[in-house]
């Protein structure tokens, strides 16, 4: 099934956007993307900080789902208002664990290629891309800033 997403914004509203680690938790990007696209003004900045990661079964993926699964079971971030499970509500360890894969299986992780190609294809231009550290010793997480301008030509 489709869900659309709207932001509740006027066409070419901003002249900047920033999405801190949050876009491969968006199930239906393309929606997400086309908005982010729509609200920004030409030549506007869009600044995202995301996991350089393939959607696969792969040490680092496995190694972000279980960040994931810690920061659930902790309420740590963005679950700490119960986002997975309500406060009062007294799970098993199995019923616990069940919803840390549910949730798991839907996040999209991409690679920094692979944003910088569903970017483009919206109208963005990608400007630069930042790394936390090069030789990848000190940034498990496979963390990386891409600075992108909303090109001049608005579909």
């Amino acid at each position: 099934f489709l869900i659309l997403i709207e932001i509740y914004l006027g066409d070419q509203s901003v002249s900047l956007i920033t999405c801190l680690v949050t876009l491969h938790h968006i199930e239906n990007i393309d929606n997400m993307l086309n908005e982010l696209a729509r609200i920004i003004k030409p030549n506007g900045y869009l600044l995202i900080r995301e996991h350089d990661c393939k959607l696969e079964r792969s040490v680092l993926t496995k190694y972000l789902h279980f960040i994931h699964g810690i920061m659930i079971i902790g309420r740590i971030g963005e679950f700490s208002n119960d986002y997975v499970a309500h406060k009062n509500e007294k799970l098993t360890w199995v019923e616990q664990k069940k919803k840390i894969v549910t949730y798991t299986k839907s996040i999209q992780y991409k690679t920094r290629q692979e944003w910088q190609n569903r970017l483009e294809l919206v109208g963005f231009d990608l400007l630069a891309i930042f790394d936390y550290d090069l030789n990848k010793t000190t940034n498990p997480q496979r963390l990386f800033y891409g600075l992108y301008k909303r090109n001049e030509k608005i579909n």
